[in-house]
């Protein structure tokens, strides 16, 4: 249980896209990163010949682009993994913060699609 200061107020607020939305952004996020140098940045990873257990070495993407980059997939195969285990983390997300929110913290609002209320809602709360 989260212990709160006697003195602080909390408006908790959960923004939740759906699924679809959610995978679509983490495919759009991966593209993006391969556009920007993620190849690259994995290949300067194994250059240092760091043990594959260290944090760095297991980031979303990490493992997979080092796979092509020792020949072991093409990319468009070590991409589609990387989007899938990205969208399986996230899902893993979805879920630690559905149950955080039920055992922990009480919502003030959630919100599944449009926003555009968030922050008149968040100015109401501070003006009491």
């Amino acid at each position: 249980m989260i212990k709160k200061l006697p003195e602080a107020e909390f408006f908790i607020i959960k923004i939740c896209p759906s699924a679809d939305e959610l995978d679509e952004r983490c495919y759009i996020r991966f593209d993006k990163m391969i556009n920007e140098g993620a190849v690259q940045e994995v290949q300067r990873l194994l250059e240092l010949h760091l043990p594959n257990t260290l944090p760095a070495m297991k980031a979303l993407g990490v493992p997979e682009l080092a796979r092509y980059l020792k020949g072991e997939c093409s990319l468009e195969q070590a991409v589609e993994e990387a989007k899938l285990h990205t969208r399986q983390y996230a899902k893993r997300q979805r879920t630690w913060f559905k149950n955080k929110l039920k055992a922990d913290m009480e919502l003030n609002c959630c919100y599944a699609g449009d926003c555009t209320d968030i922050l008149q809602r968040i100015e109401r709360f501070r003006k009491r």
